[in-house]
Parts: C-alpha cells; sequence; structure tokens
C-alpha cells in the first residue's frame, strides 16, 4: 500500500503522520506500506478545486503542483523536473507512447466532472 499525506505544513510533518499511521498499521493490520510523499497545505489548491480546474492547469507554479510532479516521477521512475512544460494527460503520454511525442490537445471536454483530452501525436 502507498500512502501520500494531505493537507500538511511541511514534507516533515507530511513524513511523521506517515510514521504514525504506518507504525499502527504494521502492529494491529500487518500491511507492508510506503511513503510516497506529501501534499501541502496550499491556497492555490483551494482555489483551483473551487474553481473546477485542475491546479497543474490553474495554478502552475503552485507548490502542490511540484509535489504531484514528484510524486508522479517516482510512480512512472521519470524525473519531475526535466523541463518539459506539458502539463497533465499529455505530459504523461510524451513519456509513455513508445517514442511519440505529444504536440497538442485537439479535443478537451468535461463528461461527469472529468476533463477528457484527445492528444495529438507525431509520427
Amino acid at each position: 500500500m502507498k500512502v501520500i499525506t494531505n493537507r500538511v505544513d511541511t514534507d516533515e510533518a507530511g513524513q511523521q503522520l506517515f510514521n504514525k499511521l504506518n507504525s499502527v498499521v504494521a502492529r494491529y493490520l500487518k500491511i507492508p506500506m510506503s511513503y510516497l510523499g506529501s501534499i501541502p497545505q496550499d491556497p492555490l489548491l483551494q482555489k483551483s478545486v473551487m474553481q473546477q480546474t485542475p491546479v497543474s492547469l490553474a495554478y502552475e507554479n503552485a507548490k502542490s503542483v511540484r509535489s504531484f510532479e514528484n510524486i508522479t516521477a517516482q510512480l512512472t521512475g521519470t524525473q519531475a523536473t526535466d523541463g518539459v512544460k506539458t502539463r497533465g494527460m499529455a505530459a504523461f503520454f510524451s513519456l509513455h507512447n513508445h517514442g511519440q511525442k505529444v504536440v497538442g490537445e485537439t479535443e478537451r471536454k468535461m463528461i461527469g466532472g472529468i476533463y477528457v483530452s484527445r492528444l495529438h501525436f507525431t509520427g
């Protein structure tokens, strides 16, 4: 089980919260857990939720966005700061599409509260 702590003041507070949870789970449930990182308390994240826009699109320099990028990099085995300006699913597919590169988003619509994109790839 992988754990991400949320709305913490510092990375250290997130690690401490995980350590407490992990000790209880290990003792009583015997389930191994690993710590992926934390998402900081971020007023820009709260604002983007109210705007119903992903924080990475609304405020790309928000501190929560850096945390999401770092956690994503851990999960995908990539570097968070590789200079790619593409965000969201386009960034994910630019790393995982067998050498093709996402060059743009041709269509974007909301279905059931989730943005769905059609991406355009180069050959």
